[in-house]
């Protein structure tokens, strides 16, 4: 039962989770088919384990925690485990640089390789994208495995907490700013079914946030992953799924990425299963939000491809990607 990822500016409303909506607010895999959790499924906003209203005014990270149902038959099932997403307030970019969300600061946004560092598109899609040379850079994969505070030197002493809820789980967070004005925050949740979560977050002097999180149950099964998101929305994640004897069970990939020139903006996401098939989808949207472009692709085991193309008004889009295994990934970034 995982909360989904949320990027939202500055400024913005903060997304509402009073109602959580399934493959828009949070997923749930391990069912067997036609099952569904037992008890209410809810979410909530926290900060260094405890709950928090976000404040949109400042740029920031905050966890999404879900919490409240339970499997359908404790004999089929082992313990519910619980990963959280987390919401990321970035400042919005403009006129080619970005202002960094705690220090105040302005600079050129700098990507992971030399064409994508700098301007931002327009705003309205601004946090979708799309992959032409005049994108902005998500080009490359982020490492499941990497700590991105690796070799960043704290300025001074890790700000430290221990808290523990209702449920017996204990969360230790610490939190240092580093000497080249990043920012280092690494959450520890440790379950009384003894699942672990470990999670760093870096927010780098430009407002680039990058996490890095492994979810390991009793039993040795995991779920790695990481993201890089830029100031202006546009991202980078992965996500690999082990089993209990290491054999990767599933893959997904994700990138949103803003093309400068037109304001365009692309979603892509690419899901591979350990029995060769895989799902693809892509969705490029204009700059005010509309749907363009839409297409699903199905590759089953033998190879065998079947891809729908698709265009439509949104609402019509999110309908149709209900029945998909792909609505997940596609649905919440769309506005409608």
């Amino acid at each position: 039962y995982t909360g989904k990822n949320k990027s939202i500016y500055t400024g913005e409303a903060v997304p509402d989770l009073a109602n959580p909506v399934s493959g828009t607010d949070y997923t749930v895999t391990g069912l067997a088919s036609g099952e569904t959790l037992n008890g209410a499924i809810s979410l909530k906003y926290q900060k260094d384990g405890n709950d928090v209203t976000p404040n949109s005014t400042n740029a920031g990270t905050y966890q999404i925690v879900p919490y409240g149902a339970s499997v359908p038959n404790v004999d089929n099932y082992n313990d519910i485990s619980f990963v959280n997403g987390t919401l990321t307030i970035s400042v919005k970019q403009s006129s080619g640089t970005s202002s960094s969300g705690y220090s105040g600061n302005s600079g050129s946004s700098s990507g992971s390789s030399g064409s994508g560092s700098g301007a931002s598109s327009n705003s309205g899609g601004a946090n979708k994208p799309s992959g032409s040379s005049t994108s902005s850079d998500t080009k490359g994969k982020v490492d499941v495995t990497k700590d991105p505070s690796e070799g960043k030197i704290p300025a001074g002493k890790k700000e430290t907490t221990t808290a523990t809820t209702d449920d017996g789980s204990t969360t230790e967070t610490s939190k240092v700013t580093n000497t080249d004005g990043s920012k280092t925050e690494k959450e520890k949740v440790t379950s009384q079914n003894g699942t672990v979560s470990e999670k760093t977050t870096v927010t780098e002097k430009d407002g680039t946030v990058k996490t890095q999180e492994t979810v390991e149950k009793k039993n040795g099964s995991k779920v790695e992953s990481a993201s890089e998101v830029k100031p202006n929305g546009d991202y980078k994640s992965e996500t690999v799924q082990t089993n209990a004897s290491g054999k990767v069970t599933k893959e997904v990939s994700e990138t949103r990425t803003t093309n400068k020139k037109t304001g365009d903006v692309t979603l892509k996401t690419k899901t591979k299963k350990s029995d060769g098939s895989s799902e693809s989808a892509s969705v490029v949207t204009d700059k005010k939000g509309n749907i363009t472009k839409a297409s699903i692709t199905e590759k089953n085991a033998k190879g065998k491809k079947t891809k729908v193309d698709l265009k439509t008004d949104e609402k019509e889009m999110c309908l149709f990607l209900k029945s998909m295994p792909l609505c997940q990934a596609l649905c919440f970034p769309i506005n409608l």
